[in-house]
């Protein structure tokens, strides 16, 4: 039978991929040359918003450690305080991550043997050894985003106690943020740079589809990091917690989260272990699955597309780009009043923030259709609107969250006052609370599936 040479037949895919597009595009991918040039289009906005993302990530850590510690307000125990819960989180990470590398390297043979053996193209023995570098580096950039993310709290913990202490609440949340803003740059940036980076990588010599298809070992390697840093953060800041804190409380008569109790800083070493390196690493992966999810969609639905490859990667630029300008509209004019201070205006202040972010995210999301699908495309803004759809998903769904957790609110304050009767009514109370608080978020999750259907 006759075969057609190997740039026609490309030529030919790349055709099929723009046909179904309903709208005339700005863009037009289908005329660049080759399929690693045209997924570097793809992904070049998000590999250049990463790079500066690691770079903004490198300016608030150095504005970070400018701030002042202890030692600046004659409080040098705080240092030392400080000091001993970040040696404690290093020494549980390098312990975790030592048990981590050995199954990383299990998975990373196992799958090197299992796809030359079950291959992706046929007649070419790569693919076990792009699978398995795809999920090497997912892995390792998992756990790279957990480390920085731990060792920016830990150096941002004291600083942000000192800023109270000796300035305003303003001035306290302005290094809180800085801290937090810095491990999310930093997973983001981590992110971006990884996945673009493989994906232009293992685009060489294979088609739009192999090349996605090899990235889900990414995503695999992200997801295994991400799940064991969680579960094992989670259970050693719990045993820490309730095991050896609250039992000193109640047996010892030492007052919880005293440091007299060592318990104490091994409580605060696992809500940096758990609740921040097993987030960062979380993050990580959830932000590179949303990519891929999409991206899978694109390439291998009933409608294989080149814009619709591109799209989640323009959208995750977008949306970076929006959380850099969102991040100077944070700030408070709330004065520290401890448990009668007003937390709605506290979350106005970092709520600021994110509306600023999500209005700009919106604007060059409907852009970017502009330019991938064209302003008649229906089936552009049909996706736009399930953009819009999502935004609002996720911002309702957190004011739902804000509602059922802040003390401002009725479902905390009933917890509160049934406290007078007795633990029995309070653990009674909690737990209709919690099982209310999964209710709206339910309904508004079907909600939008069937809207965006």
């Amino acid at each position: 039978s006759c075969q057609l040479p190997l740039s026609a037949a490309r030529g030919i895919r790349v055709a099929a991929m723009v046909a179904l597009d309903d709208g005339t595009p700005i863009v037009q991918l289908g005329d660049l040359e080759g399929v690693t040039m045209q997924i570097l289009v793809c992904a070049i906005p998000t590999l250049v918003l990463g790079i500066f993302s690691l770079l903004f990530v490198c300016f608030l850590r150095t504005s970070l450690l400018k701030c002042k510690t202890g030692k600046a307000i004659d409080q040098p125990k705080l240092d030392y305080l400080a000091l001993k819960i970040k040696t404690g989180a290093i020494a549980f990470l390098k312990e975790e991550y030592k048990y981590l590398a050995v199954y990383v390297s299990a998975w990373t043979v196992i799958l090197i043997v299992l796809f030359t053996v079950e291959r992706i193209v046929e007649d070419d023995y790569t693919d076990g050894v792009r699978c398995a570098a795809c999920f090497l580096v997912g892995a390792v950039l998992s756990g790279a985003a957990g480390w920085f993310g731990m060792s920016v709290a830990t150096d941002g913990n004291v600083r942000t106690a000192v800023a109270c202490a000796s300035g305003t609440l303003n001035d306290g949340l302005r290094v809180a943020f800085c801290a937090g803003s810095a491990m999310g740059f930093g997973v983001v940036g981590l992110a971006s740079f990884g996945v673009t980076v493989m994906l232009v990588l293992m685009s060489i010599n294979r088609q739009h589809g192999h090349a996605v298809q090899y990235l889900h070992s990414f995503g695999f390697g992200a997801s295994s990091i991400a799940l064991f840093a969680r579960v094992a953060g989670g259970i050693y800041t719990k045993a820490a917690d309730v095991g050896a804190d609250l039992v000193g409380k109640v047996e010892a008569g030492i007052d919880e989260d005293d440091p007299h109790n060592p318990a104490v800083i091994a409580d605060n070493v696992g809500d940096n272990v758990g609740d921040v390196a097993g987030m960062g690493a979380d993050l990580f992966e959830s932000y590179v699955g949303s990519i891929l999810a999409a991206a899978t969609l694109a390439t291998h639905g009933a409608h294989p597309s080149l814009a619709r490859l591109a799209f989640p990667f323009w959208l995750a630029a977008a949306g970076n780009l929006g959380s850099f300008v969102g991040y100077f509209f944070v700030s408070t004019k709330e004065k520290g009043d401890g448990i009668n201070v007003n937390l709605g205006a506290l979350m106005w202040a970092l709520e600021r923030g994110t509306y600023v972010a999500n209005f700009l995210f919106l604007v060059l999301s409907a852009v970017i259709v502009i330019l991938l699908f064209g302003p008649d495309s229906v089936a552009g803004w049909k996706m736009y609107g399930c953009v819009v759809i999502g935004l609002a998903t996720g911002m309702i769904i957190g004011k739902g969250t804000e509602y059922f957790t802040s003390f401002d609110y009725g479902p905390t304050i009933s917890i509160k006052d049934r406290a007078r009767t007795g633990p029995a009514t309070v653990i009674i109370q909690g737990m209709g609370v919690g099982m209310v608080s999964t209710l709206p978020p339910t309904i508004i999750l079907a909600v939008a599936i069937v809207a965006c259907s």
